[in-house]
């Protein structure tokens, strides 16, 4: 694929990850088919992260990781498993919202300036 369709399904993927955190954060108290979907929609959602973020990097020709993929690899690993966490245990919303709204900023940060290079 080019480097333009890889692009597009990363953008796609990471709108759908937010889209998903949102919707289990605010919407999925004690309705658990909504939760299921919005599980099945996170994971899929990850999914296509990955596997279009290391196209993205298959097309730039990178033989090694910069500092700056590392770093944006594990925000997106944070993003990933955090649904899954938080379904799992009581934890205070507010502080999802604060880490969601945090790593969201890192990765464009790291996606435009890419420092460390």
């Amino acid at each position: 694929m080019s480097y333009e369709t890889y692009r597009l399904i990363h953008l796609f993927a990471i709108i759908s990850l937010f889209l998903s955190i949102g919707a289990f954060l605010v919407y999925s108290g004690n309705n658990k088919k909504l939760k299921k979907n919005v599980m099945i929609l996170h994971g899929l959602a990850g999914l296509l992260l990955f596997v279009s973020g290391f196209g993205l990097i298959a097309r730039l020709k990178m033989h090694s990781f910069p500092m700056w993929v590392i770093l944006k690899i594990g925000v997106w690993i944070i993003l990933t498993v955090l649904i899954p966490i938080v379904g799992s245990k009581k934890i205070n919303k507010k502080w999802i919202w604060l880490l969601v709204f945090a790593s969201g900023f890192s990765a464009i940060y790291l996606a435009v300036l890419k420092p460390f290079i």
